[in-house]
């Protein structure tokens, strides 16, 4: 497990970075070596340019020191703005690489995780993962050359001292490591938690007018007060792991400065060190002792890293996903089902069916609910695994396709409709600049939205979705069938899209849609009679869910 997340972590922060990474690096090394010799400017300025009354030598060390600080400010700056670049190209990768692995994901992966679920580990907890992970290696490496060199200075200024403090420091270390186990196991339990309660937030919020209407708002608040006090508790527990953590900081540092200043104090009145020496080794110590709970924080920090690394890579890496071959030739729309099985944990849908589909058919799929239908589709669009046989394309396997040639040809209109925020225009045919504003409005006339557009003010540029303007669903379910025009695919698979249309329009929508796709094949579900005279063949389910096949 160990092995995994350190490649993980090297693909992702490392290897793509790994320029930018040195560059942090080397800023964060001259900052370092500033950092380490500022206090022997100090010892300087302490001993020899007020010790020994030297004006002319203090008014240099003096600019020493200020140009020292000076340097420090600049590269902790580069530093700085390096690792925000780094951090920025990491977020956009890994939820580059999440879209697209999910797009790729069948039904059993939505069936395991909830999509808010997605949406906070997405947000959240990539977010979480960047601020630790890109400052993570650097911060590690600068702070172990750090400890190095303020051990070999105090060892010069005083070996006693410095040896007395790093047994100090050692059982320290120990102790941190302990604490850094419990803080990992409290830090995932804390974060499930939280992705529970951001997934009850967001189902009330998406669904809140349904609630209302059915006026069952107290039980969702009382399921929402229930999962908070549970979160309550698991954040108690690790902020109270914190709490422990840093009573242990604060006891050590008072123990160190017992150890310097009474040691440090003994060797001055001795003459074996100076108060510049001293002044000195006090400030070595505070950054030694900041250095080594800095890289014990990295442990710390590291753990909290492995949690929020394994639940993205949870959604990145799931088994679920659609596999795909390497053929790409073009989808004419023949398709066969040979010996075909599909069946969900003990119900078994279909069991060695064979149904034949000619390029050009228009297959129309009936039954009552709960029979199989949208099943069907849904295997036949590769969104549901299915569990025995073949479907074969143009005689090749359908998981034989490389995506591109699949998804381009074969496409499907469901009664649930996916309208995003944004213009219509932009609703309808995407990012496709081919197409000009007379060609979207000859295809909105075919879907009877035309005129619906011309009242609206920014016609075809009215913003739509989330964040625009309102559709009914009769006009969502046609920007959904005006895409199809645009895309021509070679297979069309329709689920009820015309479900929300008034009689009189879905026969005219239906009559545009086979009418100007008769070479295309159609597979469809429909629950109105009269939508059947365009099929060629028809497709019955039974409720002894075998087929029947009517001509």
């Amino acid at each position: 497990m160990e092995n995994k997340f350190l490649k993980q972590y090297y693909s992702i922060f490392i290897k793509p970075h790994l320029w930018k990474q040195i560059k942090s690096l080397a800023y964060l090394l001259i900052f370092t070596a500033a950092a380490v010799i500022s206090p022997l400017i100090i010892k300087y300025i302490i001993d020899i340019g007020i010790g020994e009354k030297r004006l002319d030598l203090l008014y240099y060390l003096l600019l020493a020191l200020f140009l020292d600080g000076i340097v420090m400010i600049i590269f902790y700056y580069l530093n700085t703005m390096e690792c925000l670049k780094i951090g920025q190209s990491v977020v956009l990768n890994l939820k580059k690489l999440a879209f697209n692995n999910i797009s790729n994901y069948n039904s059993k992966f939505f069936s395991k995780y909830k999509s808010s679920e997605i949406m906070y580990i997405l947000g959240n907890e990539v977010e979480s993962a960047k601020e630790i992970g890109v400052t993570m290696f650097s911060q590690l490496l600068i702070n172990v050359s750090k400890v190095i060199g303020f051990l070999v200075i105090l060892f010069n200024l005083s070996y006693q001292i410095t040896i007395s403090y790093t047994i100090l420091i050692v059982a320290f270390t120990f102790l941190q490591k302990r604490f850094g186990k419990v803080v990992k196991d409290r830090f995932r339990k804390l974060n499930a938690e939280n992705g529970e309660l951001y997934s009850i937030i967001q189902e009330y919020v998406s669904k809140a007018q349904a609630i209302i209407t059915f006026n069952v708002a107290d039980f969702f608040l009382k399921r929402y007060e229930s999962k908070q006090q549970q979160y309550f508790k698991k954040e108690y527990d690790y902020r109270l792991t914190n709490v422990f953590n840093q009573l242990i900081v604060v006891i050590v540092s008072v123990i160190g400065y017992m150890i310097v200043f009474g040691l440090g104090g003994v060797y001055v009145a001795k003459n074996i060190i100076t108060i510049g020496s001293l002044f000195s080794i006090n400030i070595y110590v505070q950054r030694l002792y900041e250095s080594i709970t800095g890289a014990s924080n990295c442990y710390i920090e590291f753990q909290k890293m492995k949690v929020n690394m394994q639940r993205i890579f949870s959604i990145i890496d799931d088994e679920n996903r659609v596999a795909y071959g390497d053929v790409k030739k073009d989808i004419c729309g023949n398709i066969q089902l040979k010996e075909f099985g599909l069946s969900f944990d003990d119900l078994t849908l279909f069991k060695d069916y064979n149904l034949s589909i000619k390029q050009g058919d228009k297959v129309a799929f009936l039954g009552d609910n709960g029979s199989g239908k949208t099943s069907l589709i849904n295997t036949l669009l590769r969104t549901v695994p299915y569990s025995g046989g073949n479907i074969l394309i143009d005689g090749e396997k359908i998981e034989n396709y490389n995506s591109e040639a699949f998804r381009s040809s074969v496409v499907g209109v469901s009664q649930k409709t996916f309208i995003f925020s944004g213009t219509i225009k932009e609703n309808i045919i995407f990012s496709n600049t081919d197409v000009n504003e007379d060609q979207i409005y000859e295809v909105l006339k075919k879907v009877l939205l035309y005129e619906d557009v011309l009242k609206m003010k920014d016609g075809l540029n009215t913003v739509i979705g989330e964040k625009g303007i309102a559709l009914s669903g009769g006009q969502a379910q046609k920007i959904a069938l005006a895409r199809l025009f645009f895309i021509n695919p070679s297979v069309i698979i329709l689920d009820e899209p015309t479900s929300a249309l008034d009689a009189k329009a879905e026969e005219i929508v239906c009559d545009n849609i086979f009418n100007h796709f008769k070479k295309n094949t159609i597979i469809f579900i429909t629950h109105r009679k009269y939508v059947l005279k365009y099929a060629t063949k028809i497709v019955n389910l039974t409720p002894d869910l075998a087929f029947e096949e009517c001509i």
